[in-house]
């Protein structure tokens, strides 16, 4: 099926975001969170989850997005006349997911593709200010069933996220490559190959 028809059939993938705002720092967060991983004996291992929190509102809701990171310093060789690697000397995975405080669901369903919106935007934000500090490697998204459980890709909810995925993978600053897995969507960084892939950002 081609994204054209996903987007007809799962509805406007074109609304506007809600009005949105970080809950505390990216920068503060980051950098306390470098501290840890500082402190840390072995430099291999990965620290975390720690939260970076955004929240949006709507007229009838308010929708909590968060950024799940695992962190720790990155693995570098270094050999005797190598220049040291540019960029950020600590490396992150990071889980996203969002939730809705209100009990009405049909309010959830009927703004879903504005929250869609609002959290590419807050992913754009997150990804900005956090790649001062870190490289991100990969960012995940398991899609959510109205039960609160995981979802299938192929359900509606699943659709619209990959399609969102396709759509505006090229907002994300530099090579990322997404795949389609059992469990959600992974987006990678860098120009990958293999199996599975449903998009690449085509930036230079």
């Amino acid at each position: 099926m081609k994204l054209i028809d996903i987007l007809n059939e799962i509805g406007d993938a074109t609304a506007k975001p809600f009005v949105w705002s970080a809950n505390s720092s990216i920068d503060l967060v980051s950098k306390q969170f470098i501290s840890r991983i500082d402190s840390q004996k072995s430099y291999m291992n990965w620290l975390g989850p720690i939260k970076f929190g955004y929240t949006a509102h709507s007229n009838k809701a308010q929708y909590d997005i968060t950024m799940e990171a695992m962190g720790r310093k990155r693995m570098v060789l270094m050999l005797p006349g190598v220049e040291k690697p540019k960029g950020p000397m600590y490396e992150m995975e990071v889980w996203i997911s969002f939730t809705v405080d209100n009990s009405d669901e049909d309010t959830n369903m009927n703004e879903q593709y504005s929250v869609m919106a609002t959290v590419i935007q807050c992913v754009e934000d997150f990804i900005k200010k956090a790649s001062k500090y870190f490289i991100i490697k990969e960012i995940n998204i398991n899609p959510k069933s109205d039960t609160s459980s995981d979802a299938q890709l192929d359900s509606k909810r699943g659709r619209l996220y990959l399609a969102y995925v396709k759509r505006n993978i090229d907002k994300l600053p530099g090579k990322w490559t997404a795949y389609a897995g059992s469990e959600g969507i992974s987006i990678k960084n860098g120009d990958w190959t293999g199996r599975d892939i449903v998009a690449k950002s085509q930036n230079t």
